[in-house]
């Protein structure tokens, strides 16, 4: 039994006397008294790194860099819903919003890493759940538009004509967000090359989603391999883990390769060097065993893949099976990057439209943490301790 004095349960009685006396307290309004509250709330959250990177799944620094950009464009954007402190729209019509572009923002994170319905964020947060809805709807548009997402990056990638443009987009996708956050230039940090040795990794991901209605629907979407109801999407990574393209979502039952076929991501010069159409540079594609036949595709191509299970039985074989796998794991963690927000990894009910567009943003968050430089490998041990030996299952 739990020592201590018992917690109270607040009910709709004692929860109507505290708005009250908050009224009373501060001249306002039970509703402005409300969102005073509310303001107060999440602002206690941003002040706190901890709490924040739980919360929203991101750093602190990297959230406010973020909330500054959509605060900047909601400044310019007459569409923008309104709020307090917005320039130029003192005599306009209708009720501001007490929350401010970074509350907003706040709501919209914490509903795609924890998954919760718009109507249980609503509740938290003392707003309606319509209002949560036209947040997310709005901050998911303009997210898009500056975050480094697999979208943005391909459509660079297939604009260049060189492999020296090719290996600027990072530096210039981080250079446009700076701008979009009012950093100077280099502030977020040097991102690198955008193909280091001229490595691409590509793996498939499963989102999983409800069971469809109609019968045929809900024989395309089976995944037999997983025995789950979901779509499959083509992630495109470079040897660092950075997300450099998406596809479109296809049916669960498709194979990786035919989704890479048919509804992957077009990157340009990088597309035709691997199909052998172009002698610009010399292309690795590092892929798993999914992807056997993908060398027919691109003749030109240096397609590298662990061997099956019947042809690595020496140890010349598990040598190079290791090669490759050490190689292209960091995709692999680029994939659990992504699966940590769990309106991706849940089944909750979603158009595709709405799936494909809080993936991107997705993207976009988890390029910014690994551009930015991540902290992972720093934070991987406690401070004055040394990793323990290791055992047969470590190794």
């Amino acid at each position: 039994m739990a020592r201590g004095r018992p917690r109270a349960i607040p009910t709709p009685e004692t929860q109507g006397h505290a708005l009250k006396f908050m009224a009373e307290a501060t001249g306002l309004s039970e509703f402005d008294a409300v969102m005073l509250a509310t303001v107060v709330m999440i602002d206690s959250y941003l002040a706190d790194d901890r709490v924040l990177g739980i919360k929203t799944g991101m750093r602190a620094l990297n959230f406010h860099r973020a909330a500054a950009a959509l605060a900047k464009y909601m400044a310019k954007d007459p569409n923008s819903p309104l709020y307090w402190g917005k320039p130029g729209t003192e005599s306009s019509a209708g009720r501001r919003c007490a929350l401010a572009p970074r509350h907003m923002l706040f709501i919209y994170l914490e509903y795609l890493r924890h998954g919760a319905s718009q109507d249980y964020v609503a509740s938290i947060h003392n707003v309606s759940q319509t209002s949560v809805s036209r947040y997310c709807e709005y901050v998911a548009q303009v997210l898009i538009k500056f975050l480094p997402t697999g979208d943005n990056i391909a459509e660079r990638i297939r604009k260049a004509k060189t492999p020296e443009e090719i290996q600027n987009v990072l530096a210039e996708v981080m250079a446009a967000f700076e701008k979009a956050a009012g950093l100077e230039p280099g502030a977020a940090g040097d991102p690198g090359e955008t193909m280091p040795g001229n490595v691409k990794t590509t793996d498939g991901m499963l989102m999983a989603k409800e069971r469809p209605t109609d019968a045929k629907e809900r024989k395309k979407s089976f995944n037999g391999r997983k025995k789950d109801i979901a779509d499959n999407v083509s992630i495109d990574t470079n040897i660092n883990g950075a997300i450099m393209g998406v596809s479109e979502l296809a049916p669960g039952s498709t194979h990786d390769l035919t989704v890479l076929r048919e509804f992957g991501a077009d990157l340009g010069l990088v597309t035709k060097c691997l199909e052998g159409k172009s002698g610009a540079m010399q292309m690795v594609e590092l892929v798993d065993k999914g992807y056997r036949g993908l060398e027919k595709d691109h003749p030109g191509a240096v397609i590298k893949m662990p061997l099956p299970r019947a042809e690595s039985k020496t140890k010349k074989a598990r040598a190079h099976n290791r090669r490759v796998n050490r190689r292209r794991v960091k995709i692999e963690h680029t994939n659990r990057r992504i699966k940590t927000f769990a309106r991706l990894r849940h089944r909750v009910r979603r158009p595709k439209k709405t799936a494909r567009r809080d993936l991107i943003v997705v993207t976009g968050l988890v390029n910014l943490h690994l551009l930015t430089g991540s902290p992972d490998k720093n934070n991987t041990h406690r401070k004055g301790k040394k990793p323990g030996p290791k055992t047969a299952r470590s190794r």
